[in-house]
């Protein structure tokens, strides 16, 4: 006996599926109804239900607060409280919103040199007195 499902598929050809134990058709081709089941389950569950006891979290603010909430993050998973793809997703999120925060403070911090560099200036030039030597030597 072969051990590969002996039913032929739409073109003619054999399935080529491995055969159930003991039977010559796999088990699809054995119960018929099966892969209808299963195709009309394509994209109506949940993968991931979402828990009624889920706290609502705030947005990390801070790069401290994302390294706290990865840490969180890390102990559900390991306690079974959260799946691991759920954490692969807020991680991957983390590491954009890491990047932005950095990106918004390096923009503060330009800010306030431009502001400071810009009062500077501001008080150079008033205290510099306008002669005729400062005009680029015009009589």
């Amino acid at each position: 006996m072969s051990k590969r499902c002996s039913a032929k598929n739409k073109s003619g050809k054999r399935c080529g599926a491995w055969s159930a134990a003991g039977r010559d058709k796999c088990a699809l081709h054995l119960d018929p109804g099966l892969a209808a089941r299963m195709g009309s389950k394509h994209g109506h569950t949940k993968a991931y239900p979402s828990q009624a006891d889920a706290v609502p979290m705030e947005p990390p603010k801070t790069a401290g607060a994302v390294r706290d909430t990865l840490a969180v993050t890390m102990a559900q998973v390991q306690a079974r409280q959260m799946d691991a793809r759920t954490a692969n997703t807020l991680a991957y999120l983390a590491t954009s919103l890491l990047r932005a925060i950095e990106v918004s403070d390096i923009e503060e911090r330009l800010d306030a040199l431009e502001g400071t560099h810009l009062a500077q200036e501001r008080t150079f030039l008033q205290s510099t007195p306008l002669d005729s030597e400062t005009r680029g030597g015009e009589r």
